[in-house]
């Protein structure tokens, strides 16, 4: 496939729905003690590998080989020997690994479309992800964890030739001394010109929404729907699963809830869900906005001013 095809095609499969339902109790446990090769693939030597994986033209055989060793070691117990999320603890997550076929990450910094870079796969590596079973394998080595993201991208053929994308620049917070009146306007343009509720709940009065959109010189709701205060289930075409975009105020963010990390997401969208790209849409000071505005209805989570305000709205 050439390159071209290949990003015509990941654009198109990029704006579709994953799972974003969690995992609970010990299962999360179980599958990480899965994941570190205690009854799967532990110190499995390359011997008898895919040779698929010699595909990828711009990485050397030792860096794969080494990237395939730890990959055994760290990755096959929730992803699978095919990197397909198939793994003999895959059945038992709710939240299900990730596909590494698709070539498709929903955490990155580049547009949607383009090819998650080298330096996104690394950040999940060494972070983890909130509220599932990914880890943070923070105490890898940088060399091992170079080769593990190069053996990853070898599955999917949208890596074969090197390919990246660019990574959309983050401006500086404009709202960084006073982050109150950059919430207040991220709250206006939430509700107002991105209208995120249309998959997130809305998190005002509909009287209040119609203000933000005047405010904001965008088209004023006559009526809203039933679900205006609901998390919406979307359809994963892509990977067969329902996502549900999070109420901010209930459910843990599984990029994390650090103003960069938030005006990233927003910036460059979700991968493989209805999340879309905002860099370029929205005025950059408005992006911090909403990441101040999104930050702070986290800070509800767990506490009786969250529990106040669902109920005023009748979030569900």
């Amino acid at each position: 496939m050439n390159p071209s095809a290949r990003q015509h095609d990941l654009s198109n499969r990029r704006h579709e729905p994953v799972s974003w339902r969690r995992g609970t109790g010990l299962v999360p446990i179980l599958a990480a003690v899965l994941a570190l090769g205690g009854l799967w693939g532990c110190g499995e030597r390359t011997r008898d590998m895919d040779v698929q994986m010699f595909r990828a033209h711009t990485v050397s055989q030792e860096v794969l080989i080494q990237g395939r060793e730890a990959y055994m070691l760290y990755c096959v117990g929730c992803h699978g020997e095919k990197g397909d999320g198939q793994g003999p603890a895959a059945r038992f997550l709710q939240i299900k690994p990730r596909d590494f076929t698709k070539g498709i990450y929903k955490f990155v910094s580049t547009a949607a479309g383009d090819l998650a870079r080298d330096e996104d796969l690394l950040r999940t590596i060494n972070r983890g992800l909130h509220g599932s079973a990914m880890p943070a394998w923070n105490l890898v080595d940088q060399k091992t964890q170079m080769a593990l993201v190069a053996y990853i991208k070898s599955f999917s053929d949208f890596y074969a030739e090197g390919e990246q994308g660019d990574a959309l620049p983050i401006t500086p917070d404009p709202w960084k001394f006073d982050p109150a009146a950059g919430a207040a306007r991220g709250r206006v343009v939430f509700h107002g010109l991105a209208t995120c509720y249309k998959c997130h709940p809305a998190y005002v009065t509909q009287d209040e929404i119609r203000e933000a959109a005047r405010a904001m010189s965008a088209p004023v709701p006559e009526s809203f729907p039933e679900d205006l205060y609901t998390e919406k289930v979307k359809r994963s075409e892509t990977f067969d699963l329902d996502i549900r975009p999070p109420d901010f105020t209930r459910r843990e963010l599984r990029n994390g809830t650090e103003l960069a990390d938030l005006v990233r997401v927003i910036q460059s969208g979700v991968g493989g869900t209805a999340m879309p790209t905002w860099y370029g849409v929205l005025d950059p000071s408005d992006l911090w906005a909403l990441s101040h505005y999104v930050r702070g209805l986290t800070e509800l989570r767990n506490t009786p001013a969250g529990d106040s305000l669902r109920l005023s709205l009748g979030i569900r």
